[in-house]
């Protein structure tokens, strides 16, 4: 009895939420290309010495992405939502014991719980800063698919409209893009 009064509790919220327009879903382009290193040890090394010797350097190249986020007002600043991201990067691999060098294009698809933080200033220009973490899964790497941890931060961002539709440019940092993103949104 109590999941199914809890159910329609959450369902009366989020018809509330529809009938007040608290839903949004916007779609991001990332800016690139960006340009990070790795360092890491290959496996199966056992002492300090063969950790040093047989170690992987990686660069990293993202090109451009794409970001689908969604997210519901729960209070008038408070909003939660997910966002999905796939981006391609160009990755160069070079062992240190025998400079051997691999380069391949993988591509990755993320999942991220959000919450994001707005302030009402205006109704037509709002600052917004989010924090999202969740798990990613990198394919066309030579091991194989990975699933890996991922995060988002969104320092500054910024929304204009005077309808329904709205712009969106922010500055983000985390495993997922390094940078900056433009996009278009939608409130209902």
């Amino acid at each position: 009895m109590k999941k199914l009064v809890l159910s329609l509790a959450l369902l009366s919220l989020s018809c509330l939420g529809f009938a007040q327009g608290r839903h949004s879903i916007a779609l991001y382009l990332s800016g690139g290309p960006t340009e990070y290193l790795k360092t890491g040890d290959i496996e199966g090394s056992s002492s300090l010495e063969l950790a040093n010797l047989f170690s992987t350097k990686e660069r990293y190249e993202s090109g451009p992405g794409a970001t689908l986020d969604y997210n519901f007002a729960l209070l008038g600043c408070l909003h939660v939502g997910a966002q999905v991201n796939y981006s391609e990067m160009e990755v160069t691999q070079i062992r240190r014991v025998d400079a051997y060098r691999m380069e391949f294009v993988s591509s990755s698809v993320s999942l991220l719980p959000q919450v994001k933080f707005m302030p009402p200033v205006t109704p037509h220009f709002r600052p917004y800063a989010k924090v999202a973490v969740g798990v990613g899964l990198v394919f066309g790497h030579p091991d194989g698919t990975k699933v890996v941890p991922e995060f988002d931060i969104v320092p500054v961002g910024f929304e204009w409209g005077k309808s329904s539709f709205y712009g969106i440019a922010e500055a983000c940092a985390g495993s997922v893009f390094i940078g900056g993103r433009i996009g278009m949104g939608l409130r209902f």
